[in-house]
């Protein structure tokens, strides 16, 4: 009688944990790496991201093997240079994301074996935002974001 009721304890604790999960944002994942060196992202980019790179997209590992190379303030939202650099060999591909437009994806693309870092892209900004760039390595995803502000531009902010 007694191993009934561990047992349907077990069973809610293991069902409560399962829901509870589901809650979690994305790129949390069920990962063994440190806390310090998840990289945490909004559930929409997640989604974009998931469509882009399938299940690696569950654990993004915050990085120092990229780095993203913008004005802190850009005077045009509409216009924002802003360029991803890495390591030679490492990335075969990058995603930028900015968390307050309508459609985060903000630019793609896929390099080839002997392209090196960096690459440039000019990406419209509705206002003053998170920009995340999340790479593809051979070990998995790895991001790292920087705020840009704007002055002035399509929203302003």
């Amino acid at each position: 009688m007694e191993t009934d009721n561990i047992k349907r304890r077990q069973l809610l604790k293991s069902g409560l944990a399962l829901t509870l999960c589901n809650y979690l944002p994305h790129g949390v994942g069920m990962s063994l790496a440190d806390e310090g060196d998840i990289f945490h992202v909004s559930q929409v980019i997640y989604d974009q991201l998931f469509a882009l790179f399938g299940t690696q997209a569950n654990v993004i590992t915050r990085s120092d093997q990229i780095t993203i190379r913008t004005p802190d303030i850009a005077e045009n939202g509409a216009v924002v240079p802003i360029s991803v650099e890495g390591k030679r060999g490492v990335v075969s591909a990058v995603a930028l994301f900015a968390l307050k437009n309508s459609q985060p994806l903000a630019a793609m693309c896929r390099l080839h074996a002997s392209t090196d870092l960096p690459v440039s892209f000019r990406i419209k900004l509705w206002s003053t935002s998170e920009v995340y760039a999340i790479a593809q390595t051979e070990a998995g995803l790895i991001g790292t974001s920087k705020l840009i502000k704007i002055t002035m531009g399509c929203m302003g902010g």
